[in-house]
């Protein structure tokens, strides 16, 4: 006999708008998001540029993103930490500024017992996004 199992859809911890959670968030002048871009957390603020080191696949420079992986949402007095955020609550945009190259790295590759060193030259693609919308809905 094979026990069937069933999955729950996700409970967040902020279901509506009307939260009174939300309250201390609605109040203050500046917050900040937590999101994370394959699996590297990014802290950002309204206005901030944030590199990624790599190449986001499908996007251009000026394609507008809309960011739903927030895993948390704060002021200087108050956090609301949740994995994922209800993406329901706020709202966080940006726009692709800039895609690009890092200057060229040179490592050195030494082989065991073998006089030679052979020099690997390498560039890391990067991608500039600006944060234009941060907000709370």
């Amino acid at each position: 006999m094979v026990a069937k199992k069933t999955i729950e859809p996700k409970k967040y911890v902020i279901e509506s708008l009307e939260d009174p959670q939300l309250i201390p968030l609605k109040l203050a002048s500046n917050i900040y998001a937590t999101f994370s871009i394959y699996g590297r957390p990014f802290t950002v603020q309204k206005g901030d540029t944030v590199v990624i080191p790599s190449k986001l696949k499908g996007l251009k420079v000026g394609d507008e993103i809309d960011f739903h992986d927030v895993d948390a949402i704060g002021s200087t007095n108050y956090k609301i930490i949740d994995h994922p955020i209800n993406p329901i609550v706020f709202s966080l945009k940006g726009r692709v500024v800039e895609m690009s190259k890092s200057k060229e790295k040179v490592f050195v590759k030494t082989v065991v017992r073998n006089r030679k060193d052979t020099h690997v030259k390498k560039h890391t693609d990067l991608t500039i996004i600006e944060i234009t919308e941060l907000k709370l809905n």
